[in-house]
């Protein structure tokens, strides 16, 4: 039952955003990306197939999080997994984190922008992401999607001169990723959930968000 409720609300965001891209609403930002409407739809098409995968990285020890410590969306979320035992399981999705990573690689690759400027920019983002990420127990991170969105848009803005765009997207998508998951990534022991997914969420997780926001924000 779940796993059909997961694949009709994927299919229907796929929906919206093919019908977005098509309706020309998205053409100035998909050609300052280099992508054309077909390649923006496998994009996202690719990250929502990828984002059933999940790669395992290591184990971290916390404190168990008591059941009657987690809130009732918690409990229904976990209660498929083992019983909450101090030990966490970290893992990095596909879809959510390493394919939009990968995307921002290839646009700091294939436009003017310095290493300097890239640093800078990804920094300012992750100290804002590191400054406004939560932790949800029994969840996990949650961050301000539109904040960061927001924050890299006019970071670009101001930084990146005529690839503006790409670099929202590149220091939304690398910033969010550093800021609120890697370097708050010790914090995810407070949660006292049994496994987590950096970028997890896969097309709807902020790592994956947060870059395309910040390029229509533009």
């Amino acid at each position: 039952m779940r796993l059909a409720a997961s694949i009709l609300i994927s299919l229907l965001y796929l929906g919206v955003i093919a019908g977005y891209v098509y309706a020309g609403v998205l053409e100035l930002e998909l050609d300052k990306l280099d992508l054309t409407p077909l390649s923006a739809i496998v994009l996202v098409a690719a990250a929502w197939l990828a984002s059933w995968l999940d790669l395992p990285l290591f184990r971290i020890r916390g404190p168990a999080l008591a059941a009657g410590d987690q809130s009732p969306l918690a409990r229904y979320l976990l209660r498929d997994y083992p019983p909450l035992a101090g030990k966490t399981r970290v893992h990095i999705n596909l879809g959510g984190a390493l394919l939009p990573v990968g995307f921002s690689l290839y646009l700091a690759a294939t436009h003017p922008l310095p290493l300097a400027t890239l640093i800078i920019a990804t920094a300012v983002v992750a100290a804002i992401s590191l400054l406004t990420a939560e932790i949800i127990h029994g969840i996990g991170l949650g961050v301000p999607l539109l904040v960061l969105a927001v924050v890299a848009a006019c970071t670009g803005q101001a930084l990146g001169a005529a690839a503006a765009e790409p670099l929202a997207f590149i220091c939304g998508t690398l910033g969010t990723l550093i800021g609120a998951d890697l370097l708050r990534l010790h914090e995810v022991r407070k949660t006292g959930l049994f496994e987590v997914s950096i970028g997890g969420a896969g097309i709807l997780d902020g790592v994956f968000l947060i870059g395309p926001l910040a390029v229509l924000f533009s």
